[in-house]
C-alpha cells in the first residue's frame, strides 16, 4: 500500500527532474521548488515550482514560447528519460 510519504517522494523525484529539465532552457535564470505542506500546498504530495526568467532583453524569446516549452516538459510521462 502506498502512503502519503511514498507519494511525496514520487512528487519530489518528478519535480526535481522537471526543475533540471527547465533549467536547461537558456531563457531560465533559476528555479525554486516547493514540496509538502505550507501556506499554499495542503498535502505532503503536492508541490510547485517558481521559475525566474532571464531579463526579456537578454533572452530574446517571448513568455508564450517559454511557457509552452515548460508545459510540454511537465506533461511528459517519462520525464526521467530526459537525463
Amino acid at each position: 500500500m502506498m502512503t502519503s510519504s511514498d507519494d511525496a517522494e514520487r512528487v519530489a523525484d518528478r519535480q526535481q527532474a522537471l526543475a533540471r529539465a527547465v533549467l536547461r532552457d537558456p531563457a531560465v535564470a533559476s528555479v525554486t521548488s516547493f514540496i509538502g505542506v505550507d501556506g499554499v500546498n495542503q498535502t505532503l504530495n503536492s508541490g510547485r515550482l517558481q521559475i525566474n526568467l532571464v531579463p526579456k532583453a537578454k533572452r530574446g524569446l517571448s513568455w508564450n514560447l517559454i511557457r509552452d516549452t515548460i508545459y510540454m516538459l511537465g506533461s511528459l510521462n517519462d520525464i526521467f528519460d530526459l537525463f
